[in-house]
C-alpha cells in the first residue's frame, strides 16, 4: 500500500529551496544547518535515518556500477 505524505518525508517541499525568504519564514533553524558530505564505495552502505534531509550523487564505477 502506498502511502501520500507519511510522517516520516520532509516538510519542506522542493520548491521551497529556491526561495531562501520563504524557507525562511516557513523553518527558520533550516538555514543554519551544517552540511555533511561522505564519499562511499562499491560494497558500502550509507544510512540515512527516516525523515533526515538528503541529496545523492551518484557515479559509474569503472565496471559500470
Amino acid at each position: 500500500k502506498t502511502v501520500v505524505d507519511p510522517n516520516n518525508f520532509s516538510k519542506i517541499k522542493p520548491h521551497m529551496l529556491d526561495d531562501m525568504d520563504v524557507l525562511n519564514e516557513s523553518y527558520p533553524d533550516f538555514l543554519n544547518a551544517t552540511a555533511a558530505y561522505c564519499t562511499v564505495q562499491e560494497g558500502d552502505i550509507l544510512y540515512l535515518p527516516a525523515s533526515w534531509f538528503h541529496e545523492v550523487s551518484s557515479y559509474g564505477g569503472q565496471n559500470g556500477h
